[in-house]
C-alpha cells in the first residue's frame, strides 16, 4: 500500500468582472501560451508546415438593435521574450506576473 500527494483546489468568486467592464492587455489582461518538447531547447520548434499555435476569441451578445451577433476572432500574437515573460533577472520590462515556485 502505498501514499501519493494530494493536491486540493477549489473556487472562490471573490473578485469578478460585469460583462460590461471593458477587459483588454491595457487593462492588465495577458495571455502566453507555449508548445514544448519539455527538453532543454530555447529556440520555437513548432514547425510551421506542421501546425501553427493560436489564441482565438469567440464573442456573443446583442448588437444595438437588438439582433444576435456570434464572432470567431484570432487575436494578435508574436513569440515572447525572455524580458516580457519576466525570466530575467531584470523584471522591469515583464508583461506577465512572476511564476510560482511550486513546492
Amino acid at each position: 500500500m502505498t501514499r501519493e500527494d494530494s493536491l486540493v483546489r477549489s473556487a472562490v468568486f471573490e473578485h469578478f468582472y460585469e460583462d460590461t467592464e471593458p477587459m483588454t492587455f491595457a487593462d492588465g489582461l495577458n495571455f502566453a501560451a507555449a508548445f514544448t518538447s519539455y527538453d532543454n531547447e530555447t529556440e520555437w520548434i513548432l514547425d510551421p508546415t506542421y501546425a501553427d499555435l493560436n489564441l482565438q476569441r469567440w464573442r456573443w451578445g446583442f448588437n444595438p438593435d437588438g439582433s444576435i451577433f456570434e464572432t470567431w476572432d484570432t487575436l494578435s500574437s508574436h513569440i515572447c521574450s525572455l524580458e516580457e515573460l519576466g525570466l530575467t533577472e531584470d523584471r522591469s520590462n515583464a508583461k506577465f506576473f512572476e511564476v510560482g515556485k511550486r513546492y
